[in-house]
């Protein structure tokens, strides 16, 4: 248990930790201790870890569109000195324009507006 601890001090913030550190720490210990038994010393509910796990497995549309904007972006963002111009990429996305910015911020490619990048 004590193994367990250590190497889940990062998780020691008072915040919830991030489902894929959470994944990769019990994917570690799971030969040893068993992923309940990881999962009940870290108190997080075992229906939280499957659901996470499921949710890699098989991602929500919305997901996989999002991922899909996201690698569109990365592509078109370092010709363009590392911002998107996300009105004019909306049409090329086929979405809408928050969500093309929403996923050039998620990629480090802030929207470049009126010639200003956002503060």
């Amino acid at each position: 248990m004590n193994e367990i601890l250590q190497a889940a001090s990062a998780f020691c913030g008072g915040t919830r930790p991030d489902p894929a550190t959470v994944v990769t720490l019990v994917d570690q210990l799971r030969g040893r201790f068993g992923v309940d038994f990881v999962l009940r010393v870290l108190c997080i509910a075992s229906s939280t870890y499957h659901a996470w796990m499921a949710r890699q497995a098989d991602p929500s549309r919305r997901e996989r569109e999002d991922r899909a904007i996201t690698s569109e972006i990365t592509d078109i963002a370092p010709p363009s000195g590392g911002t998107t111009a996300a009105r004019r990429h909306t049409r090329s996305c086929g979405v809408g324009h928050p969500r093309v910015a929403q996923a050039g911020r998620a990629a480090d490619a802030p929207s470049r507006f009126a010639g200003r990048l956002p503060a």
